[in-house]
């Protein structure tokens, strides 16, 4: 792959904090410019044109799944749709997101965190769910079914 791209053979962020990080690769400005240098997880995307507008903008269907972690919630920063896991973040009064809603239809909702552990601990421990319902796997799943419904006349991103 790298030798029909570019390797980046030093890469870094200047902000390699979770919510800013995604913010720098999202509108690629540093923090003085879009705003957070910490930790601001209810702070608005700057008025910034995002990577997912540009590809939008160029005629590309745009579909994110996963943790975007943007406030508001459902902000799509440029995206044409997008399927969410926010794990939680109920503290900034935030809706049920998009991996809430497909435990509840399995039957099991509000047992995403029953393993007590939080979200950025390095604890180790077995899934307690069933295994199809471990968030990498809803979210290959939700993107697998993203790409089968794509516009194949057009690029996607």
């Amino acid at each position: 792959m790298a030798a029909n791209g570019i390797n980046f053979t030093n890469p870094y962020s200047t902000t390699p904090v979770c919510v800013p990080a995604r913010r720098e690769l999202m509108t690629g400005v540093g923090p003085r410019t879009h705003g957070d240098r910490s930790f601001s997880d209810g702070l608005p995307m700057p008025d910034l044109p995002t990577l997912a507008h540009t590809f939008r903008d160029a005629g590309y269907q745009t579909y994110a799944v996963g943790k975007l972690h943007v406030y508001p919630q459902r902000d799509r920063i440029g995206f044409d749709d997008v399927m969410f896991n926010e794990e939680g973040r109920h503290q900034l009064g935030l809706a049920a997101d998009d991996y809430e809603h497909f435990l509840s239809e399995q039957g099991l909702y509000g047992l995403k965190l029953a393993h007590a552990m939080g979200n950025n601990d390095y604890n180790v421990r077995p899934w307690h769910l069933p295994e199809s319902c471990h968030p990498t796997n809803w979210t290959a799943r939700e993107m697998s079914r993203a790409i089968a419904r794509r516009d194949p006349t057009r690029p996607a991103f």
